[in-house]
């Protein structure tokens, strides 16, 4: 969206326009083939799947409602990504003696795998992130975070009209 306001403004031409937006493009698909050649073990999790996996080993006790919370999905939504999970034997039910009612989660050694294997994936595009940051200064940094927040604030405003 911000890109083709920027474009109907002229504040980018044409071929920056789409440069940029075929360089996004290219980063999704690198990140994406990049992530099923690793080693193998993310290669048939979807990142939603990966990110349940990430938040139950994050979690003490994950619940359907703790993990809801966390990933900002309905109880609905993560009852359905744990049966996938369950189908792909990277997660297991368990519940508490004191408390036979409610259902809790824990990983398998494949949701184990999954885990640190997504821990490792986030590593590396930090590292790169990181590296990439350092060509600016911390003025034309602060420049950039600011001009997100209030566009990130415009866009909350919006959907909340």
């Amino acid at each position: 969206m911000i890109l083709l306001l920027l474009r109907k403004q002229n504040m980018i031409s044409c071929k920056e326009f789409e440069a940029l937006i075929q360089s996004f493009l290219s980063f999704v698909t690198e990140m994406d083939i990049e992530i099923k050649n690793q080693d193998g073990t993310l290669k048939n999790f979807t990142v939603n799947e990966m990110h349940c996996i990430d938040c139950i080993g994050k979690t003490e006790n994950p619940n359907v409602t703790k993990l809801a919370k966390a990933l900002n999905i309905t109880r609905g939504g993560i009852s359905r990504l744990i049966k996938k999970l369950q189908n792909k034997g990277a997660v297991k039910i368990y519940t508490n003696k004191s408390n036979k009612k409610e259902i809790y989660y824990y990983l398998t050694p494949t949701g184990e795998e999954v885990f640190v294997a997504h821990e490792r994936l986030h590593r590396m595009c930090h590292k790169q992130d990181a590296n990439f940051l350092k060509q600016f200064s911390q003025e034309e940094l602060a420049h950039g975070i600011n001009f997100m927040r209030k566009y990130i604030a415009h866009t909350k405003q919006q959907i909340q009209k």
